[in-house]
């Protein structure tokens, strides 16, 4: 195989392997192990695309069969934050679309698809998503994202355990003029 970019290196009780392999299978590793070790041995298979919990699709479908609209999957799963919408558009386009992963601008139409403003600062609010983890930057493409399985799963639990309030740190209240007085 020629040389991708991309190692594979496994070791532990007698195991030492180590291999050249392409940037889909890398990244279906990265998905796998990220994924927080959800899955046995015995449950992954070899040659599915992602863990057993990113490919097994939601049960949400239109009438007729079809697959909702993204509108329809974002009402059904009761998105509220604009890191919840992130998660969820990221959730919709792998279950719905098969699109692993994608970009701000991917984003933007989907809010627009949905009927929604893009939010002002959206460069946070990718950001707080991926604090939460619920996406990943692509490795190697800091500005390709992907859904992790903790994106999927708090999707599919209609983010109930969202974490509340704001992501990041937060800044220090300047001190008053009492702080100031009783410095001196």
């Amino acid at each position: 195989m020629a040389d991708s970019g991309f190692k594979i290196k496994l070791t532990g009780q007698g195991l030492n392997l180590e291999r050249d392999v392409t940037e889909a299978l890398a990244n279906k590793v990265v998905l796998l192990v990220l994924g927080g070790g959800q899955n046995s041995e015995d449950d992954i298979d070899e040659k599915s695309d992602s863990t057993e919990e990113m490919s097994r699709p939601s049960q949400l479908t239109s009438k007729k069969g079809k697959s909702p609209s993204l509108r329809e999957f974002i009402d059904a799963h009761q998105v509220k934050r604009i890191p919840d919408w992130i998660a969820a558009i990221g959730c919709y386009l792998h279950e719905h679309r098969q699109i692993a992963e994608f970009k701000r601008n991917t984003l933007e139409e989907a809010f627009s698809e949905a009927h929604e403003p893009v939010p002002g600062n959206l460069s946070r609010d990718i950001g707080n998503a991926a604090k939460y983890g619920w996406i990943a930057s692509k490795p190697g493409d800091k500005r390709s994202y992907y859904v992790t399985a903790s994106g999927i799963t708090a999707t599919r639990n209609n983010f109930v355990e969202a974490p509340k309030g704001k992501a990041g740190n937060r800044r220090r209240k300047k001190a008053g003029k009492k702080g100031k007085s009783a410095a001196k």
